[in-house]
């Protein structure tokens, strides 16, 4: 145990995991915000009447009651305007802000495993941009199939009530 606690203190994950729970919480309100607005112009198209009380119920069901009411606010305030600015900008904030996330995940994991960064500013940058878009890329279309799979699921019920 003794052991444990010195590396913990001698590379500083308390630190670390401060600086990673902060910076994927500060992405958080961005991606929502952008989910809200892509929802808000692609919701009519699918025949989802509500997408913001969807998207609370998907992502937002474990925060807590004062987050959500907050986020709650900003959804419906963003999905009323169905502004696609606001998705462009909701998209940067959220790469911008998730991508120093993985930059600083990545940090994290050179220092707990002693590991000497050789790669050039760029190529790190680069690296957690990518890896942040490709995760968002991930999140985004698993959200989309929850969604739409509720609207075939419903579609296909109703065929087979209709032949039974």
């Amino acid at each position: 145990a003794r052991r444990t606690w010195r590396r913990m203190s001698e590379d500083q994950v308390g630190d670390m995991a401060a600086s990673l729970a902060y910076r994927f919480v500060l992405a958080l309100f961005p991606l929502f915000i952008f989910i809200a607005a892509v929802g808000g112009l692609v919701a009519p198209l699918i025949g989802v009447a509500d997408p913001a009380s969807m998207i609370l119920q998907r992502v937002a069901g474990s925060l807590p009651d004062d987050a959500r009411g907050l986020l709650t606010a900003q959804l419906t305030q963003v999905l009323a305007a169905h502004h696609a600015g606001l998705a462009s900008v909701a998209i940067l904030g959220t790469i911008w802000a998730a991508g120093g996330g993985v930059s600083a995940t990545m940090r994290a994991m050179n220092r707990a495993y002693h590991v000497r960064e050789t790669r050039p500013w760029w190529q790190r940058t680069g690296l957690a941009l990518g890896l942040t878009a490709g995760g968002g890329l991930l999140l985004i279309a698993a959200l989309a199939l929850g969604i739409a799979g509720e609207a075939i699921g419903a579609s296909v019920a109703e065929i087979g009530r209709a032949h039974v």
